[in-house]
């Protein structure tokens, strides 16, 4: 099956929760997939909440709230909030979208995992490939405190984006492998 991706949540069997920022990831994750490409907590030092270039957290993925202006793998994006707390979300009010973007920055991601925060709750993961049709959609996970989540493209299918639709969320972490596009 080349259409959909698969969702999976891990805690940490000792609290029984997903633990954040722990600086080596989230070691249940980390066994499923072995030693990630990419492992971000976000810690950006910001002294009071404030929004922020997406472009700027990391050179392997771009965060938004919208669709890049640019359209799809393109490279414009709008702002994101960050907190105090080492967490990203939706700019503004923490309420809406947030889009999580592989092919802006270049490369395709075979499988993504990532942490909400606790104040929120996360309502919907929309899971898109990288020609931008939807593989999958997960509603229904608003129980998303102490839950990290590990999205996986099945078979060859490659993650382009993935959207985060909810009310007052935000991430702490993200680890996740990419795939580089072959040369022309």
């Amino acid at each position: 099956d080349y259409a959909t991706a698969g969702l999976n949540t891990f805690t940490a069997p000792d609290v029984g929760v997903f633990v954040a920022n722990s600086g080596a990831g989230t070691p249940e994750f980390l066994a499923a997939i072995g030693t990630p490409d990419v492992f971000l907590t976000f810690d950006l030092g910001l002294p009071v909440q404030q929004d922020i270039d997406g472009r700027t957290l990391s050179d392997s993925v771009v965060f938004s709230t919208m669709i890049s202006e640019a359209g799809f793998g393109g490279v414009n994006s709008v702002n994101v909030r960050a907190g105090t707390g080492n967490h990203i979300g939706p700019a503004g009010t923490w309420d809406g979208m947030l889009n999580i973007d592989f092919l802006a920055a270049g490369n395709p991601a075979t499988i993504v995992g990532f942490g909400p925060i606790d104040f929120g709750t996360l309502e919907q993961i929309r899971v898109y490939d990288q020609a931008n049709e939807l593989l999958q959609g997960f509603p229904g996970v608003s129980n998303s405190v102490g839950t990290f989540f590990g999205v996986q493209g099945v078979g060859n299918t490659r993650i382009g984006r993935i959207e985060l639709d909810g009310n007052f969320f935000s991430i702490q972490d993200i680890q996740f492998d990419i795939v580089p596009e072959p040369a022309t």
